[in-house]
Protein backbone atom coordinates (compact mmCIF):
# COMPACT_ATOMS: atom_id res chain seq x y z
CA UNK A 1 0.00 0.00 0.00
CA UNK A 2 1.24 3.45 -0.92
CA UNK A 3 -0.43 6.39 0.85
CA UNK A 4 0.45 10.02 0.54
CA UNK A 5 1.04 13.12 -1.52
CA UNK A 6 2.10 12.19 -5.05
CA UNK A 7 2.25 15.84 -6.22
CA UNK A 8 0.46 14.91 -9.42
CA UNK A 9 -3.07 14.13 -10.49
CA UNK A 10 -4.39 11.35 -12.71
CA UNK A 11 -7.40 12.80 -14.51
CA UNK A 12 -8.62 16.13 -15.82
CA UNK A 13 -11.48 16.33 -13.27
CA UNK A 14 -8.97 16.10 -10.39
CA UNK A 15 -7.96 19.75 -10.89
CA UNK A 16 -10.60 22.45 -10.47
CA UNK A 17 -9.14 25.10 -12.79
CA UNK A 18 -6.03 26.20 -14.62
CA UNK A 19 -3.95 24.43 -17.23
CA UNK A 20 -3.81 20.64 -17.13
CA UNK A 21 -0.46 18.91 -17.44
CA UNK A 22 -1.36 16.07 -19.81
CA UNK A 23 2.22 14.75 -19.93
CA UNK A 24 2.36 14.50 -16.14
CA UNK A 25 -1.02 12.74 -16.05
CA UNK A 26 0.07 10.24 -18.73
CA UNK A 27 3.36 9.57 -16.94
CA UNK A 28 1.66 9.05 -13.58
CA UNK A 29 -1.04 6.77 -15.04
CA UNK A 30 1.62 4.77 -16.91
CA UNK A 31 3.55 4.31 -13.66
CA UNK A 32 0.38 3.12 -11.89
CA UNK A 33 -0.41 0.65 -14.71
CA UNK A 34 3.21 -0.55 -14.86
CA UNK A 35 3.10 -1.43 -11.17
CA UNK A 36 -0.45 -2.89 -11.45
CA UNK A 37 -1.84 -0.61 -8.74
CA UNK A 38 -5.45 0.21 -7.92
CA UNK A 39 -6.52 3.61 -6.62
CA UNK A 40 -8.68 3.37 -3.48
CA UNK A 41 -11.17 6.22 -3.63
CA UNK A 42 -11.13 8.76 -0.80
CA UNK A 43 -14.84 8.73 -0.10
CA UNK A 44 -15.48 11.99 1.73
CA UNK A 45 -13.47 14.50 -0.30
CA UNK A 46 -12.98 15.22 -4.00
CA UNK A 47 -9.85 17.42 -3.70
CA UNK A 48 -7.00 17.02 -1.22
CA UNK A 49 -4.96 20.22 -1.73
CA UNK A 50 -5.64 23.89 -2.41
CA UNK A 51 -3.41 26.93 -2.85
CA UNK A 52 -5.02 29.09 -0.10
CA UNK A 53 -5.92 31.93 -2.45
CA UNK A 54 -9.16 33.89 -2.54
CA UNK A 55 -10.21 31.90 -5.62
CA UNK A 56 -8.29 28.68 -4.90
CA UNK A 57 -7.19 25.99 -7.29
CA UNK A 58 -8.26 22.61 -5.91
CA UNK A 59 -6.36 19.45 -6.83
CA UNK A 60 -6.41 15.78 -5.83
CA UNK A 61 -2.75 15.05 -5.04
CA UNK A 62 -3.08 12.66 -2.10
CA UNK A 63 -4.19 9.11 -2.70
CA UNK A 64 -4.11 5.47 -1.59
CA UNK A 65 -2.64 2.96 -4.06
CA UNK A 66 -2.68 -0.82 -3.53
CA UNK A 67 -1.58 -3.83 -5.55
CA UNK A 68 -3.70 -6.85 -6.55
CA UNK A 69 -2.41 -8.93 -3.64
CA UNK A 70 -3.61 -6.24 -1.23
CA UNK A 71 -6.99 -6.08 -2.99
CA UNK A 72 -7.45 -9.83 -2.58
CA UNK A 73 -6.34 -9.86 1.06
CA UNK A 74 -8.19 -6.71 2.12
CA UNK A 75 -11.12 -6.43 -0.31
CA UNK A 76 -13.02 -4.00 1.93
CA UNK A 77 -10.29 -1.34 2.11
CA UNK A 78 -11.73 2.18 2.34
CA UNK A 79 -10.12 5.57 2.84
CA UNK A 80 -11.41 8.85 4.25
CA UNK A 81 -9.92 12.21 5.13
CA UNK A 82 -9.25 13.33 8.67
CA UNK A 83 -9.16 16.94 9.91
CA UNK A 84 -5.81 18.72 9.55
CA UNK A 85 -5.14 22.34 10.50
CA UNK A 86 -1.37 22.68 10.21
CA UNK A 87 -0.90 21.78 6.56
CA UNK A 88 -2.33 22.56 3.15
CA UNK A 89 -2.68 18.79 2.67
CA UNK A 90 -5.02 16.39 4.39
CA UNK A 91 -4.58 13.36 6.59
CA UNK A 92 -5.84 10.10 5.13
CA UNK A 93 -7.30 7.35 7.26
CA UNK A 94 -7.32 3.86 5.76
CA UNK A 95 -9.70 1.22 7.10
CA UNK A 96 -9.04 -2.40 6.19
CA UNK A 97 -10.32 -5.74 7.30
CA UNK A 98 -8.71 -9.11 6.60
CA UNK A 99 -11.71 -11.15 7.64
CA UNK A 100 -14.12 -11.89 4.83
CA UNK A 101 -17.72 -11.56 5.90
CA UNK A 102 -19.20 -14.88 6.91
CA UNK A 103 -22.13 -15.63 4.69
CA UNK A 104 -24.10 -18.56 3.45
CA UNK A 105 -23.58 -19.99 -0.01
CA UNK A 106 -25.10 -17.82 -2.73
CA UNK A 107 -27.03 -19.44 -5.55
CA UNK A 108 -28.41 -17.43 -8.44
CA UNK A 109 -31.93 -18.61 -9.27
CA UNK A 110 -32.76 -18.78 -13.00
CA UNK A 111 -36.38 -17.75 -12.45
CA UNK A 112 -35.14 -14.33 -11.24
CA UNK A 113 -34.29 -13.53 -14.87
CA UNK A 114 -37.99 -13.86 -15.70
CA UNK A 115 -38.84 -11.13 -13.20
CA UNK A 116 -38.54 -7.58 -14.62
CA UNK A 117 -37.82 -6.20 -11.14
CA UNK A 118 -34.85 -8.54 -10.67
CA UNK A 119 -33.45 -7.91 -14.17
CA UNK A 120 -33.65 -4.14 -13.61
CA UNK A 121 -31.96 -4.47 -10.21
CA UNK A 122 -29.13 -6.57 -11.66
CA UNK A 123 -28.63 -4.16 -14.55
CA UNK A 124 -28.55 -1.09 -12.25
CA UNK A 125 -26.05 -2.76 -9.94
CA UNK A 126 -23.82 -3.78 -12.85
CA UNK A 127 -23.91 -0.33 -14.51
CA UNK A 128 -23.29 1.66 -11.30
CA UNK A 129 -19.96 3.46 -11.40
CA UNK A 130 -16.87 2.12 -9.71
CA UNK A 131 -13.34 3.22 -9.04
CA UNK A 132 -10.57 2.69 -11.57
CA UNK A 133 -9.00 -0.79 -11.40
CA UNK A 134 -5.59 -1.89 -12.68
CA UNK A 135 -6.96 -4.99 -14.39
CA UNK A 136 -10.21 -6.05 -16.02
CA UNK A 137 -10.23 -9.21 -13.88
CA UNK A 138 -10.30 -7.10 -10.71
CA UNK A 139 -13.08 -4.93 -12.15
CA UNK A 140 -15.12 -8.03 -13.11
CA UNK A 141 -14.66 -9.51 -9.63
CA UNK A 142 -15.76 -6.21 -8.05
CA UNK A 143 -18.88 -5.94 -10.23
CA UNK A 144 -19.92 -9.58 -9.67
CA UNK A 145 -19.56 -9.21 -5.91
CA UNK A 146 -21.65 -6.04 -5.99
CA UNK A 147 -24.39 -7.74 -8.06
CA UNK A 148 -24.36 -10.71 -5.67
CA UNK A 149 -24.78 -8.42 -2.65
CA UNK A 150 -27.61 -6.49 -4.33
CA UNK A 151 -29.50 -9.62 -5.42
CA UNK A 152 -29.01 -11.27 -2.03
CA UNK A 153 -30.44 -8.21 -0.26
CA UNK A 154 -33.38 -8.07 -2.67
CA UNK A 155 -34.07 -11.81 -2.29
CA UNK A 156 -34.13 -11.57 1.51
CA UNK A 157 -36.51 -8.59 1.40
CA UNK A 158 -39.12 -10.26 -0.84
CA UNK A 159 -41.57 -12.89 0.30
CA UNK A 160 -40.24 -16.45 0.30
CA UNK A 161 -41.23 -18.38 -2.83
CA UNK A 162 -42.73 -21.21 -0.78
CA UNK A 163 -45.06 -18.80 1.04
CA UNK A 164 -46.22 -17.34 -2.29
CA UNK A 165 -46.87 -20.84 -3.68
CA UNK A 166 -48.81 -21.84 -0.54
CA UNK A 167 -50.95 -18.68 -0.81
CA UNK A 168 -51.68 -19.41 -4.48
CA UNK A 169 -52.72 -22.98 -3.64
CA UNK A 170 -54.96 -21.65 -0.89
CA UNK A 171 -56.69 -19.22 -3.28
CA UNK A 172 -57.10 -21.87 -6.01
Amino acid sequence: MLVGDFNMYRFEHEKSKGRRNWTLMDTFNSWIREHALDDIEITNRTFTWFNKRVQPTLVKLDRVLVNAEWNLGFADTTSTTLPAVTSDHILIGVDMCREAPKCSFFRFENHWLLMPEARELINESWQRGSRVFASMATLLNFKLRRVRATVRKWDRAKKPLQLTMDNCKHVV
